[in-house]
């Protein structure tokens, strides 16, 4: 008789094992079927990635020459102003939203910027030729430029 418990109750802990495998096995289909999804979602999203082109967007509007250097201020949450310093000699302050010139400054031939830094209310630019020049952008540095830009016109318009 003991051997006949012992054997009913071996079959009951049989019959439990292959409902727990069989949990296990229908999670593991589970699992596999989202990471399926996830591998087509990645696929899907690096060719979109290849896809992406670079455009020009910012085009000065007098012909301005090759772009040396590149400043990218961030002002508030999501207002940004974009320095290009030409080989004309003039620094270009751009409205990136707007997609236009909101500032200018007169450099000369002479001193292409290659190079721009911001300090303060100042923007100092270096030229191939070894000079440095000093730029006051008035009032508290990328704010007041800000401000000042929306009421300058470019002056190689």
């Amino acid at each position: 008789a003991e051997t006949l418990d012992s054997l009913a109750e071996r079959a009951q802990e049989k019959r439990k094992s292959v409902r727990i495998f069989r949990k296990v096995a229908e999670t593991l289909d589970s699992l596999t079927s989202t990471l399926e999804a996830v591998r087509e979602t990645l696929t899907a999203k690096r060719a979109r990635l290849g896809e992406i082109r670079c455009r020009r967007f910012l085009c000065a509007p007098d012909a301005a020459g090759r772009v040396e250097c590149l400043s990218m201020q961030h002002l508030r949450r999501s207002t940004y102003l974009l320095f290009a310093g030409y080989s004309d000699g003039r620094v270009r302050q751009w409205d990136v939203q707007a997609e236009a010139v909101v500032r200018v400054f007169l450099a000369g031939r002479e001193h292409d910027a290659k190079c721009m830094c911001f300090g303060g209310d100042r923007m100092f630019t270096a030229g191939e030729g070894g000079a440095i020049k000093v730029w006051n952008l008035g009032g508290s540095g990328a704010a007041a430029a800000a401000a000042a830009a929306a009421a300058a016109p470019d002056p190689g318009q």
